[in-house]
């Protein structure tokens, strides 16, 4: 019990910090066949200029939002790795990797040895990286100072603290000698030991924290999702399809209610008793699993979650909240027609579509509201340009 409280004040900790952030811009995946899955944009540009294939391997699962040490936390895996993005002490986020070698090893071995003058001694553990695991150490780190060279604390970032000594281990072809740190294990054949590799650790690791998804009944407007109780709470995920999310909460509580999407983005609807905050729908964009967070004292609470009836009858386009522009698309003569936007935020909305260089403005509006307008572009590349300050979500009625 103590821990379930104690990553609920983790959970709490991380949505009091951060704020919804605003719509991303237009970032590029890196896609392999070798493993049929694509690095998401948020983590791509990491992963080329921190050691790219060499130092991570493939991607070997979509990103989405998972529950490490009890938080929600945007991540993906990777063959050596799992990425995951954290707010920084201002609220901005940052790319960090996780400690997958410590999940993975499940203890510390803290009854090392000072070594020689030639390994690196890491008094933290008591454990040495001697050659040749020191070499591979010192040569690979996270850029994080801008200096030139790899740089001790970037090594460190990298690969963390040896938590294990070197040992001897069996593996279909042949004997190896491995050694554990926080982030890595590296190895060597006993034959050749001045060939290091690094342990495919995510793969390892994602294969034990992987578990078959719980069924569960669609989310309709007529078959709300309905959570009730007392005090703290995060969810297991929550399987939301795209559209407009109705929220139904009782106004007796003081709860502060967040969602927590699959791209780890963090939604207030209602924080204490500033009624003022209570959102009656956001806009879903992702798909997939969401997480539901409830921190309140100790009155009781009851949180209902549905899709708008609006849903059933128009087929999604976009929604996000927040200025930015989205990925591009191919737009052709079957996308034109009729398109119904719905903005919830306060202040100046305009929606645009920005195809071939060419840009047209379909919507504008000073307040929150509903709005149609006629697409009628020239086929080919596109990009919806949104500019407002809340949540919104356009919608295809029908073709011309």
């Amino acid at each position: 019990m103590h821990n379930i409280h104690k990553q609920m004040w983790a959970v709490l900790l991380l949505v009091l910090l951060s704020c919804v952030p605003t719509a991303t811009h237009a970032a590029t995946q890196r896609c392999f066949a070798e493993t049929s899955y694509c690095i998401d944009a948020t983590f791509a540009p990491f992963w080329q200029k921190q050691g790219g294939l060499a130092v991570f391997g493939y991607p070997i699962a979509p990103a989405s939002t998972q529950i490490i040490e009890g938080i929600p936390v945007f991540a993906q895996y990777f063959e050596r790795a799992r990425f995951e993005v954290h707010l920084d002490r201002a609220g901005n986020p940052q790319i960090t990797l996780g400690r997958i070698g410590a999940e993975l090893r499940g203890q510390i071995e803290y009854q090392g040895a000072p070594g020689d003058a030639s390994c690196l001694f890491f008094a933290q553990t008591n454990q040495s990286v001697c050659a040749p695991f020191r070499t591979t150490y010192l040569s690979y780190g996270l850029e994080t100072n801008g200096k030139r060279g790899v740089q001790y604390t970037e090594n460190l970032a990298l690969f963390g603290v040896p938590i294990s000594a070197p040992q001897r281990i069996s593996m279909p072809d042949g004997e190896y000698v491995s050694q554990w740190f926080e982030r890595a294990e590296m190895r060597y054949r006993s034959d050749t030991p001045t060939v290091v590799t690094l342990g495919l650790i995510g793969v390892a690791r994602l294969a034990q924290a992987s578990t078959p998804p719980a069924s569960a009944t669609p989310i309709t407007a007529e078959q709300p999702l309905t959570f009730a109780g007392t005090g703290s709470f995060l969810s297991a995920p929550i399987p939301l399809p795209r559209g407009e999310i109705t929220i139904t909460i009782s106004k007796n509580s003081n709860a502060t209610v967040q969602l927590i999407d699959g791209r780890g983005r963090i939604h207030t609807l209602y924080n204490n008793y500033n009624l003022t905050n209570l959102t009656p729908s956001i806009y879903n964009d992702t798909g997939g699993d969401w997480y539901l967070v409830i921190s309140d004292t100790n009155k009781y609470w009851t949180v209902s979650l549905g899709t708008s009836a609006i849903n059933q009858s128009l087929a999604f386009q976009y929604g996000g909240t927040g200025t930015g522009d989205s990925d591009t698309f191919s737009f052709d003569k079957t996308q034109m027609g009729l398109y119904s936007v719905h903005y919830g935020g306060s202040g100046y909305f305009v929606m645009q579509m920005r195809c071939n260089g060419k840009t047209t403005t379909l919507v504008s509006m000073t307040n929150s509201g509903d709005a149609v307008a006629v697409m009628s572009e020239v086929p080919g590349i596109c990009r919806w340009v949104i500019k407002g300050n809340g949540g919104f979500i356009i919608y295809r009625l029908k073709s011309i």
